[in-house]
């Protein structure tokens, strides 16, 4: 029974319109079956959300350009002469769960942009470099979250296989 599932599932994985939510939690049933530990606290960060203490896959970590808020222009690009800072502050991990990341995919307006809010320490030391008392965030583009989803469906896909 548990091979039928197993190859239940790798048919569905590959399936663009299965929810990849829907796969983990069947994932998770398996894992459970299986108990392979590994795969099961995975799935469980996947499906939850990473905690702020847990080290996020590489493949959650999102590239971006760090902007401003401008009461008269909205956004506008920060420009970060020291190539060790804006290599730092033009990336950031994205903990969420999946299906808030689904949620975020499946309702964005078309070409739409994200905005991550930088935590309060690098807020304050932009603020302190730039001499603007003002909000920074990272933006990024939907198609990151996208990519996410992929690369979860993809890490299901050779965990199964």
């Amino acid at each position: 029974m548990l091979e039928k599932d197993i190859g239940e599932l790798e048919r569905d994985v590959v399936k663009p319109d299965a929810r990849l939510s829907d796969l983990l939690r069947r994932a998770k049933v398996i894992a459970q079956e299986t108990q392979e530990s590994g795969f099961s606290e995975w799935i469980q960060k996947e499906l939850n959300g990473y905690h702020a203490d847990d080290t996020v896959p590489r493949y959650r970590v999102v590239r971006g350009q760090p902007v401003s808020w401008n009461p008269v222009r909205g956004w506008d690009p920060v420009i970060i002469h020291d190539s060790g800072t804006e290599e730092k502050i033009s990336q950031a991990p994205l903990g969420q769960s999946i299906v808030e990341l689904e949620h975020l995919v499946e309702h964005r307006p078309q070409g739409a942009v994200l905005h991550i809010d930088y935590p309060a320490s690098v807020q304050r030391l932009l603020c302190d470099s730039t001499g603007v008392p003002t909000k920074f965030a990272l933006q990024i583009s939907s198609a990151s979250v996208v990519g996410i989803l992929h690369a979860v469906r993809n890490e299901l896909l050779d965990r199964l296989v």
